[in-house]
């Protein structure tokens, strides 16, 4: 498809141009190969529609739908009912659960065959939504100059103010900017964005980043500024020809940073140390057996089954072993449940591990914690709680 040639009027664009509301109504539910023809007939919904199945597909590529029956093991009243190994069946749903929920943001591009089609669905027809639709896909598979000229449309002639705010900062963005060579080094000082989640990073020794909110870790990691956050995930940042620095993750998309002063020059980060957390229970083993004999996978198990039951100081214990293995998981985990029900078990737990080895990942997680506020904001919750429950 182009801007310049539409599809001729078949049957199946006729009908839904007779009554678009209906026809927008029923999109979801039409056929791809349907919603592409109405897509070629100058129609966005159908286009933006089009590029949702797209973005669906790349995020689903590989995986398997999860199955919504019970497992045999779990069916009471059957011969392979096991009481033990539905347990454990449940403890590793709970765990999938949350890590589901402390997955990464950032999108799956899509294909190049499927991005090479956008342009010309922005170019062809008269939406500010269907540009800026475009131009996040394009961002996303880090086309960034492909995708500022999709932003102006949307800007001008469709009119619209968020479109402009976006390409206004945007407009010194293209081949040329992005050229720059790989850093060597993290970047040093206070940065300012007027876009973006992570606002005004300031960057310090050992890759120390206070933000407006907590303080970070960054690291380079494949030429990118990684900057780990507390839902698993990392802010990403590009490096510009001129020092600027490009906010690519979905937080900080289309943010541009400008130094503002602070340091010019920045002790290095430390290397930590730093594991997977393995699946080491053997089949149809117990999480408390697991745990027992030394399996981390089992002890995880057990640190979240305590932590849903409200008991703190047994969930610190199970956690510390996966901590002191270098799983950052098991020391965030402490920390997240540091100060709940007035437990402080976990700070000095943590200490501890760091104290026997100054590169565990424990001493990074202890290093940009704010015990104190962690600590607070959980007695507030609890306490919240607890009125709640009373009133």
């Amino acid at each position: 498809m182009t801007a310049s040639v539409q599809a001729a009027p078949t049957d199946e664009i006729k009908a839904c141009r007779s009554n678009l509301e209906a026809c927008e109504q029923s999109i979801h539910a039409a056929p791809t190969g349907k919603i592409q023809v109405l897509c070629g007939a100058a129609l966005p919904f159908a286009c933006s529609e089009l590029i949702d199945r797209y973005a669906k597909e790349a995020r689903n590529e590989g995986k398997e739908e999860p199955s919504s029956e019970r497992p045999t093991v779990c069916r009471e009243g059957e011969p392979t009912y096991d009481e033990e190994a539905c347990k454990l069946e449940a403890s590793k749903a709970m765990q999938a659960m949350m890590a589901a929920t402390m997955s990464s943001k950032e999108h799956k591009p899509l294909p190049a065959s499927r991005l090479n089609t956008l342009p010309a669905m922005c170019l062809g027809n008269d939406s500010a939504g269907l540009c800026q639709k475009v131009a996040d896909q394009l961002w996303i598979a880090g086309r960034y100059a492909e995708a500022v000229p999709m932003l102006n449309r949307a800007c001008k002639p469709l009119k619209d103010t968020a479109a402009c705010d976006l390409a206004k900062q945007l407009v010194s963005i293209d081949e040329k900017a992005l050229a720059a060579p790989a850093p060597d080094a993290l970047p040093c000082g206070h940065y300012v964005s007027s876009k973006g989640l992570l606002s005004e990073p300031t960057f310090g020794d050992r890759g120390k980043v206070k933000t407006n909110f907590s303080t970070l870790r960054a690291r380079l990691e494949n030429g990118l500024v990684r900057i780990r956050h507390d839902r698993g995930d990392d802010f990403v940042l590009r490096r510009l020809a001129d020092g600027r620095l490009l906010g690519i993750d979905t937080w900080n998309q289309y943010a541009v940073y400008v130094r503002d002063g602070g340091p010019s020059t920045c002790a290095a980060p430390v290397v930590y140390q730093e594991a997977e957390l393995k699946a080491d229970c053997r089949p149809g083993e117990d999480i408390a057996a697991c745990c027992k004999r030394g399996g981390l996978q089992g002890c995880n198990g057990m640190g979240h089954k305590a932590a849903l039951a409200g008991k703190w100081s047994d969930a610190v214990k199970f956690y510390e072993p996966i901590c002191a293995a270098n799983v950052r998981a098991g020391c965030e985990n402490m920390v997240a449940i540091y100060g709940r029900g007035g437990d402080e078990s976990a700070k000095p737990a943590v200490e501890v591990i760091c104290a026997k080895n100054t590169e565990a990942v424990a001493c990074d997680v202890a290093d940009v914690t704010n015990w104190s506020a962690v600590g607070m904001g959980h007695a507030m919750e609890d306490a919240m709680r607890n009125l709640d429950m009373n009133e």
